[in-house]
């Protein structure tokens, strides 16, 4: 046991030493950076940039099927409800447009039940506005429209009236 075996005992110990310090570095480190990001989100809104990406993208697939389903809807209740003095109220025409709506914010609730996800979502639907899309997109651009049908009268004695 000479000054050899000192030495490297001694570089074994260091080598350990750092290692471990290193470790404990890391993960204190995680451990703030967590409690910091719970404790952010109790105050601050999060941008969803990439979910607006997707509602971009889906909702021209998306809405031609959604006005569907909402004509079929609504036209059934308006013929089930109509007034006596007409003679019926369709609606015809339903679209929401080609501009999709968008999230605003998000923010999160982390201090909940295990079992409960608590989130507050901004959004808004602005289908007239045009400042953000390409020439591409505002040339194929779809504004949002509805249209009653409405008649009136009874019997032979009727007329139709469309309704913007």
């Amino acid at each position: 046991m000479g000054w050899g075996s000192l030495l490297v005992l001694l570089a074994v110990c260091a080598t350990y030493y750092t290692t471990s310090l290193a470790r404990v570095r890391r993960r204190s480190r995680d451990d703030i950076q967590r409690e910091l990001v719970k404790t952010g989100l109790l105050s601050e809104h999060e941008s969803a940039e990439w979910m607006n990406q997707f509602l971009h993208r889906f909702w021209l697939i998306y809405e031609p099927v959604l006005s569907a389903t909402i004509i079929s809807s609504v036209d059934q209740i308006l013929s089930n409800n109509t007034p006596p003095f007409l003679d019926s109220i369709r609606l015809t025409t339903f679209t929401l447009g080609t501009k999709a709506p968008r999230i605003d914010k998000v923010r999160t609730f982390p201090e909940t039940a295990d079992d409960i996800v608590m989130m507050d979502w901004g959004l808004s639907f602005t289908p007239n506005d045009v400042s953000d899309l390409t020439p591409r997109q505002a040339a194929t651009k779809v504004n949002p429209k509805i249209v009653l049908s409405i008649r009136l009268g009874k019997g032979f004695a009727t007329a139709s009236m469309p309704i913007l």
